[in-house]
């Protein structure tokens, strides 16, 4: 893995994504969990955002409510984020997906989650930490 970094919002902001165009450029990524390699595939950016928000978490037993925001053309639209600073590393109660399409599983959607820690990384699942890695000099 050393020649492998996280990919983040603002490499794929600046490296895959055509502001003038609103379209994606493709990249090969790995995929890891656990030290294991999950897999290897080629992802284009859609530019889309989901905005997913827990209204009222709390306990089990409270009801919480949970709505989606789809966000068109979010990597034109937006210069940072989707989280700050101050979110780092914080349960957060509003989540935020960007959407793929993959080479492996073509004319699906695949929605990779954003991070608020480690800062707007990419990743399968934020939680297990399955980090979407690059090479270095991609």
């Amino acid at each position: 893995m050393k020649n492998l970094k996280k990919l983040t919002v603002s490499h794929i902001r600046s490296n895959y994504w055509d502001k003038t165009t609103d379209s994606g450029k493709p990249f090969k990524c790995w995929i890891f969990q656990e030290y294991a390699n999950r897999s290897q595939d080629t992802f284009t950016p859609l530019g889309m955002l989901l905005k997913t928000e827990y209204l009222n978490p709390g306990p089990k037993t409270a009801k919480s409510k949970k709505v989606s925001t789809y966000i068109e053309n979010w990597l034109s639209s937006s210069k940072t984020g989707p989280y700050k600073k101050s979110d780092t590393g914080k349960m957060m109660p509003t989540l935020y997906y960007l959407a793929f399409t993959s080479q492996k599983e073509p004319g699906k959607i695949i929605w990779l989650q954003v991070c608020s820690g480690p800062l707007n990384v990419v990743s399968w699942n934020c939680i297990n930490n399955t980090g979407v890695w690059i090479k270095k000099d991609q």
